[in-house]
């Protein structure tokens, strides 16, 4: 998925008074080899009322006592349950409007480093078309993209935690979770590896990982006929050798 996150604009056209952002890159090597480059707003530049709301500030993500109940869940209906990496999920968001014009939020960055050479000739600055990573709202809003997305695929979300979805089928109930840019989703079998994982990797670029085997540090055993689950950490445990 092409991700239209930035678009240049004359310095003199950034409407008088509004801050300039600046922005940094974060590189990692993932554990399989590969190289990540990221570029990041630097949001502790950001001005309340004028770059973002004290309301925009949240990062959404699924309660661990909603993830044991999802998880018994899942034994108790000998289901299974599969992780989804949203692939770019913060550019996914959009800017909120202003509380107080209503106008959708112009949020102005200098040219990251290693882009000048894509600006046209003169004095040029970077609008953000997207939440790009880094900036306060941007877990918020990807997750109010996200919410519309299981709204459009007919699930409801859970009152209690916002970041479980549930939608009734007639092979049984299938469940999502949401934690940044992961998803868990479970059910019976042809729930999740046919209708529930398509709906979303039909209109979202994703990396489906296949079934759960990790959750955020912990390695899970899952005996599904037995009906049981073990929960270890082990990367935690050599940590202290």
């Amino acid at each position: 998925m092409k991700h239209i996150a930035i678009k240049f604009v004359k310095r003199s056209e950034v409407p008088p008074g509004a801050k300039i952002l600046t922005s940094t890159w974060a590189m990692k090597q993932k554990a399989n080899g590969k190289k990540r480059a990221r570029l990041n707003g630097r949001g502790f530049e950001q001005i309340d009322g004028e770059h973002y709301d004290k309301d925009s500030i949240a990062s959404p993500t699924v309660n661990v006592i909603t993830v044991r109940v999802v998880f018994v869940m899942m034994l108790l209906m000998c289901g299974c349950g599969h992780l989804i990496d949203v692939n770019g999920a913060f550019l996914l968001g959009g800017f909120e409007r202003d509380l107080v014009t209503n106008q959708k939020r112009r949020l102005f960055m200098e040219v990251p480093k290693g882009f000048k050479k894509f600006a046209p000739l003169g004095d040029y600055v970077v609008e953000m078309l997207r939440t790009v990573y880094g900036t306060k709202q941007a877990a918020k809003r990807y997750w109010l993209f996200m919410l519309g997305i299981f709204m459009r695929l007919k699930y409801q979300f859970n009152r209690v935690d916002p970041c479980l979805y549930f939608k009734w089928t007639t092979d049984g109930i299938v469940l999502w979770t949401s934690w940044i840019d992961d998803l868990l989703v479970i059910g019976r079998d042809e729930n999740v590896t046919v209708t529930a994982k398509k709906g979303i990797t039909n209109i979202l670029s994703c990396d489906d990982t296949g079934e759960v085997k990790e959750y955020v540090g912990c390695k899970l055993e899952i005996d599904r006929e037995k009906q049981w689950m073990k929960w270890t950490q082990p990367v935690l445990i050599q940590s202290f050798k």
